[in-house]
C-alpha cells in the first residue's frame, strides 16, 4: 500500500475513533490531511471503501497477533488476549456506532 493511502487511513482510522464514523465525512478526512477532496477520492471513492480498508487492516493485524505465540501456553494466552484487546481499542470506532 502506497504512504498517501497509508496515511489516509491513519488519520480517518483517529478522526473515527474521535468523532464517530456518521460524524467524519470525506472533506473532514480531506480538509484535516491538507489534500483535496478529488484527491482523497482517488484513492477512496467513499466513506465506506476508507472502513472496509480499516477493516481489513484490523483483521490483517489481529491475524498476526494471533500466530505469534510468546512462549508458555497460559503467558501466550494472556498475551495475545491482552494485544488484542489494545488493538481493538486502537479501532473502536467499530464498535461504538454499533
Amino acid at each position: 500500500m502506497n504512504q498517501t493511502k497509508q496515511n489516509i487511513l491513519s488519520r480517518s482510522r483517529q478522526l473515527f475513533n474521535e468523532f464517530g464514523t456518521t460524524n467524519v465525512s470525506l472533506r473532514t478526512i480531506a480538509d484535516n490531511l491538507e489534500i483535496s477532496v478529488g484527491n482523497l477520492q482517488y484513492h477512496f471513492k467513499k466513506r465506506e471503501d476508507i472502513i472496509e480498508g480499516l477493516y481489513f487492516e484490523l483483521v490483517e493485524e489481529m491475524n498476526t497477533i494471533m500466530v505469534e505465540p510468546t512462549g508458555k501456553l497460559l503467558e501466550s494466552v494472556l498475551d495475545i488476549s491482552t494485544r488484542m484487546i489494545f488493538k481493538l481499542y486502537d479501532y473502536r470506532f467499530f464498535f461504538l456506532d454499533f
